[in-house]
């Protein structure tokens, strides 16, 4: 049905679905994604980020320090949310920014399918 709808609305003289046509719908295609991806993998890297420093900022609201005697010291929900948190959000971080999407690789409509959504 949809190729009948093509061919009445082709222009005279051309297929309607030439070589040159499928090659552009597909570069179109490419570039899109690739633009998709990379702004999508900077939405996560500032994520990321911002996940980090409201896990420290939490951290220092909730428990800041420890007594032990009459000492007081940084308490280690802090050290953990500084360490920790950084070396958890480093990798994602570094690959999000680093390491773009070259090209689809096709497995995207599958795996949206086994998961129940519609496309």
């Amino acid at each position: 049905m949809l190729n009948n709808v093509m061919n009445a609305q082709s222009f005279p003289g051309e297929p309607p679905s030439s070589k040159s046509q499928q090659a552009r719908g597909e570069a179109l295609y490419h570039d899109y994604f690739r633009a998709n991806c990379a702004r999508t993998d900077q939405m996560f890297a500032v994520l990321m980020f911002v996940q980090w420093i409201g896990a420290i900022v939490t951290a220092c609201l909730i428990s800041p320090h420890t007594w032990i005697g009459e000492t007081s010291t940084l308490h280690i929900h802090v050290w953990m949310a500084i360490g920790l948190g950084g070396l958890v959000s480093a990798f994602p971080i570094y690959l999000a920014l680093t390491a773009p999407v070259k090209q689809p690789h096709g497995m995207e409509l599958p795996l949206l399918r086994r998961f129940g959504l519609r496309c």
